[in-house]
This record gives structure tokens, sequence and C-alpha cells, in this order.
């Protein structure tokens, strides 16, 4: 569940600052972000990415505190500003026949529980992701929030991206969306 970050060798202050960046990115998503962003996407796997940096075959991560901290991305990086561009989430389900054989006592003590869960590990969470930039600092990192500008415009990054997602989407996953806005 951690938050993914943007990991690099100057400050990133607006998206003017992504001109000459070749980002390490993991997916179809992160690599429009970057690009959207106007930098340049690399796709790498995970274990390539301390020696891409060495090289210089990139110059940024899009990752989290967590992996820049185990990678010790500090010996190649300066940098770590706080783009919050992605909160990777897992679920757990039930089938809806079982769901529905509970009796109504079972089904609050399985909804409780898993609201104690959910916000045990969004504690957990934001913990290590505190503990983790306080290493990456610790290292010689300078880690920063984005200033309002560079917010502003990955907002509207995002948005466009939402925006693309929607358009072909079915009315079912539409509606998910404007649910959520609400």
């Amino acid at each position: 569940m951690a938050t993914k970050w943007n990991l690099y060798k100057k400050a990133l202050n607006s998206t003017a600052d992504f001109a000459g960046v070749k980002a390490r990115t993991y997916d179809k998503n992160s690599a429009n972000f970057v690009k959207m962003a106007g930098g340049s996407a690399v796709a790498l796997p995970w274990g390539e990415v301390y020696s891409a940096l060495s090289t210089g075959l990139v110059n940024a991560v899009v990752t989290s505190s967590e992996s820049g901290k185990n990678g010790k991305l500090w010996e190649v990086l300066s940098h770590f500003t706080k783009i919050g561009y992605a909160y990777p989430l897992q679920a757990v389900t039930i089938n809806l026949d079982y769901w529905n054989s509970l009796d109504k006592a079972q089904q609050k003590a399985m909804l409780k529980a898993a609201k104690e869960t959910e916000k045990a590990q969004w504690d957990i969470s934001r913990n290590i992701d505190k503990e983790d930039l306080a290493i990456l600092a610790k290292h010689g990192m300078k880690v920063s929030d984005p200033t309002p500008t560079l917010k502003k415009q990955l907002a509207d990054v995002g948005a466009k991206m939402l925006k693309a997602y929607l358009k072909d989407a079915n009315s079912d996953i539409k509606k998910i969306f404007k649910e959520y806005r609400k």
C-alpha cells in the first residue's frame, strides 16, 4: 500500500523539470504519466534499476519510499519528490452465495473485522512510509513535497489520463467513478 513517489537527481518543481527525465516506469499507466508530464519512460525490471541509474540509462524512478530505501537509491540519486502518483491497493473478496449463507451476526462480524484490518493496514503503511522517508533523508536524500505548481500540473495529467480511460469504459465502470467522485 506504499505511495508511489519520484526519485530523481534534482528537485522537480513543475512539469517543465521533467524535460530530460528518463524515468524507470513499471507499467503502461506509469509510462503514460511520465510522458504526459514531459519526461521519457523506460520500462525496466526492478533488478536492473540500480545499474541503470549508475550508468545513466535512466535518471529517475517512479517508486515508493520503501523501494527507494531497500534499493539504497541514495547512492545514485539525490532527490525524492513525494508526488503521490499511486496508492496500490489489495482487495479480499468473498463468494456472494457464501456471504448470503451467513447469518446477520456473522456478516456484521466479518464487516467489523474487515474495517479494523483496513484501518490497521493504512496505519502500518503510513508508519513505514514515514520511517523510510527518514532513512532516505538520513542518507542525504533531499525529501520534499511537490510544489503547489507541480501538484496542480500532475493532477491535470491524472485527470487527462482518467478522462481517456473513461472514454472507452463501460457504463458500470463509469458509474463507479461517478459515485466515487461524489
